[in-house]
């Protein structure tokens, strides 16, 4: 076989292998599973990834997915969470291993999409230019970029870096050989994928059009409107995803725009070349950092090279110029930069459009690299970029930014090495070699002291712990099929993280129901009344179990609390409502105000059409700035709404946590005996109406109640409910601890009747008086005019090309 078929046949598996060995290379060094016994329960990927890929491979394993799900806090729409976070092909790798080695999985599919997006790189250098081994350490490059190193535990987002080359590609093929199909096939996947990279992609896509059309010194009419016609029908293709996903997000705190974010001014300063430099950034800044410039030193080097260099045309430096500049203020400019990110600032991982700059530089380094650069110019370019990461280490170190100074002189080393091995390759081929294991020796390094100050998980403790764990919920899964949820107070897993886990998402991952959730697509109104009736919300993506009454418990159906260790558990049962309840109508008129109490007792009573007192206020015998003694009115659980400023509390010398909860939250001080003292000793003064006992005795009696007339459910799945209920007096109607949502569809004997946003954001379906049979059933809302909008666009599009393919 001769070196040219050698060429052929090598060249994509070595694409894939360099970062595939690189990446191996480092996880080895951290001790990633599967190569040691470390694993990424890091950041977001522990806290939510983990426990939304777990859901995923459980619920299709069990034939029992539903677009619906108890699972996300008290329920939700799993449309938008899915669009955003599980729809990479890659997640089929999930199935390949058990539930309790999902962060296995993870790292897998993390190695595999980096080396991924090497492959497509190097596809995309060989199409554009030519089949060289060279092209290899450049689309290594892009594999193992800044944007790769800081964020690669975010995985939903490689896709759209392994797809950014192909659509690229496709421009390209629009603009100068009129083929559209790569360029549909390959925007159609960026926005499955992941819907939020993919419309940065398309924002991309217009910006490098007219840079082609500005180097080319052409607009053609019919180029433009392929191109537009493209574009429009890839986009209207994804439609099935981007609808219903739109309509799940304008329910989430996304929806609301903040005119500071729009401001023109600038977003980062002088200190962000120190990102041209190995390590810039690393684990611990990874919510407030500068953009990840990193693109290697030779790289660095060469882009400044292209510009200097007589050989390249001038006008195809203007154009490169003016596009490397427009994706530069899309960074810089915070108007630009909201723009870009979906007309919403970050709330952390900033910059997340920083790929498309990072792209375009490898490939002018590359053009650069195909040229002859004289040694002047090449000691040039060096000596500027030395300069550059010198001065972005000096403000950042000046404007007190997290920085490690010893990365500087590490840095400065690789950019003189680099250099210098500019200079002198292209006398042999030794010194080219020498070029692709320095740059592989620097991007190794740069992705594995990126993961600088990250605690890792312990693997071993997370495959025992959650065996053990699943196991107890299943066991009162198969001891109690009614609708219920849990509270799971002590977890095993927690064990395994080297960080505070709050088990938001425990739900998800154990495939139970629950209160709590962690995600950007956490419905907003279901969020803020569970924050009025008491429960901890640390920002707009996050609502806890904490904070719950035993009122908050019966009204939402908690019926379990639960708390575990290796050998048993312990399940504590609380007296709980059912799915639905028959209530008065007066509910209708309940509005949620600033007291948790308050709030609670409103609801309660308009479900009991009984207007007594469940929450009393106790009788104070002493009061001082930091001690307060008093006397309950009633036997009953104490609780108090956390004042603003409260560090530590002691009830009876017994002290209570209160670093968990916010301002407002309420805080469980135990139950407490009617006319028996207790002494409270507080880091402040604590003002008698924060405080109130749950009366025992009146509340099981209106519970018990309550539960006489209720929803007799004798068919259940997670989207649909068959179920029947007797209405005994007029002005009644059924109460359902279900989040209002219009995808939700009541059948009352066979007639559709509307449901009812009740008590904040819960659901209430007025009824006649008499016996029913109800059925509840959900549909996504979009998806189905999605589906039709897809489909027209696929026709059309494929009629297009079988009329090309039939004129031709």
């Amino acid at each position: 076989m001769d070196s040219k078929k050698i060429k052929k046949y090598s060249y994509y598996p070595i694409a894939f292998l360099i970062p595939f060995l690189i990446v191996i290379l480092v996880f080895i060094n951290l001790r990633l599973t599967p190569f040691g016994n470390a694993n990424l329960l890091i950041s977001d990927t522990g806290t939510q990834y983990l426990s939304f890929l777990t859901y995923l491979r459980n619920t299709l394993i069990s034939g029992k997915f539903s677009f619906y799900s108890f699972s996300l806090s008290l329920g939700d729409n799993i449309f938008p969470l899915m669009a955003y976070y599980l729809l990479s092909p890659f997640n089929l790798i999930l199935f390949l291993f058990p539930a309790n080695q999902i962060t296995t999985a993870i790292d897998i599919i993390i190695l595999l999409k980096i080396s991924t997006i090497g492959l497509t790189m190097s596809y995309f250098l060989k199409n554009v230019y030519q089949l060289k081994y060279s092209n290899l350490l450049f689309s290594t490059i892009f594999a193992m970029s800044g944007f790769v190193a800081l964020y690669f535990y975010d995985l939903m987002w490689l896709d759209a870096l392994i797809l950014l080359p192909l659509v690229t590609l496709g421009i390209r093929r629009i603009f100068y050989q009129g083929s559209s199909k790569l360029y549909v096939v390959s925007l159609l996947m960026t926005i499955v994928a992941n819907y939020y990279l993919g419309y940065m992609t398309c924002l991309f896509s217009v910006c490098y059009f007219l840079y082609l059309c500005y180097l080319e010194k052409k607009f053609p009419k019919k180029t433009v409107s392929k191109y537009i016609v493209a574009s429009v029908l890839g986009g209207l293709m994804s439609a099935i995803i981007l609808i219903p996903t739109l309509l799940g997000m304008m329910q989430t705190s996304k929806q609301q725009l903040k005119l500071a974010s729009f401001l023109p001014t600038p977003t980062f300063g002088l200190s962000a070349f120190s990102q041209l430099g190995v390590v810039g950034s690393d684990y611990t800044q990874r919510v407030s950092h500068n953009p990840s410039f990193y693109m290697s030193c030779v790289v660095a080097i060469l882009v400044l090279l292209f510009f200097f260099n007589r050989n390249i045309a001038r006008r195809q430096k203007t154009s490169a110029g003016l596009l490397l500049l427009t994706l530069f203020l899309s960074l810089f400019i915070r108007t630009f930069n909201t723009i870009w990110h979906m007309f919403q600032q970050p709330e952390g991982f900033p910059f997340r459009n920083v790929y498309f700059f990072t792209f375009l530089t490898i490939i002018l380094a590359y053009e650069a690299f195909q040229n002859k650069n004289t040694n002047k110019n090449i000691f040039l370019a060096t000596i500027l970029i030395m300069a550059m990461v010198t001065i972005g280490y000096f403000f950042a170190i000046k404007n007190s930014q997290l920085v490690n100074v010893k990365y500087l002189p590490i840095s400065l080393g690789f950019i003189v090495a680099s250099g210098l091995l500019l200079a002198v390759y292209q006398r042999s081929n030794y010194y080219k070699a020498f070029i692709v294991l320095l740059t592989c020796l620097e991007l190794a390094i740069n992705f594995n002291f990126s993961l600088t100050g990250a605690s890792f998980g312990d693997q071993g403790p997370y495959e025992k712990n959650y065996r053990i764990e699943n196991k107890w919920f299943k066991k009162i899964q198969a001891s109690d099929s009614s609708f219920y949820r849990v509270d799971n107070e002590k977890s095993l897993i927690n064990g395994a993280f080297d960080i505070k886990y709050n088990n938001y998402n425990d739900a998800l991952l154990f495939n139970s129901r629950g209160v709590s959730l962690y995600s950007s697509t956490l419905n907003d109104q279901t969020r803020q009344m569970l924050n009025k009736l008491g429960y901890f919300s640390k920002n707009s993506r996050r609502i806890g179990s904490l904070g719950g009454t035993q009122l908050t418990d019966a009204l939402l159906a908690v019926k379990y609390r639960l708390r575990m260790s290796k050998n048993d558990y312990d399940l504590f049962t609380n007296k709980v409502l059912t799915l639905g309840t028959v209530a008065d109508r007066s509910i209708l008129k309940v509005t949620l105000g600033s007291s948790a109490f308050q709030n609670q007792e409103r609801i309660w009573k308009s479900l009991t059409d009984k207007w007594e007192d469940y929450f009393l206020a106790p009788k104070v015998q002493s009061s001082g700035s930091k001690t307060l003694v008093v006397k309950p009115q009633a036997t009953g659980r104490l609780y108090l709404l956390k004042p603003k400023g409260l560090t530590s509390l002691k009830v009876d010398n017994k002290k209570i946590d209160v670093s968990s909860v916010s301002t407002g939250d309420v805080i469980d001080l135990g139950k407490q005996q009617q006319n028996q003292s207790v002494t409270i000793n507080s880091s402040k003064k604590i003002p008698i109406k924060k405080l109130a006992t749950l009366n025992e005795q009146t509340f099981a009696q209106s519970v018990n109640k309550l539960n006489q007339q209720k929803l007799n459910v004798y068919k259940s799945t997670s989207d649909n409910m068959l179920g029947t209920v007797t209405i005994a007096k007029k002005n009644q109607g059924l109460f359902l601890s279900i989040p209002f949502d219009k995808g939700w569809h009541a059948t009352v004997d066979g007639k559709e009747v509307p449901l009812q946003q009740v008590a904040g954001n819960l659901s209430y379906l007025k009824l006649d008086k008499g016996f029913h049979q109800i059925e509840l059933q959900y549909k996504v809302p979009g998806l189905q005019l999605g589906a039709i909008v897809s489909f027209i666009s696929l026709i059309i599009y494929v009629a297009i090309i079988i009329r090309k393919k039939f004129l031709s």
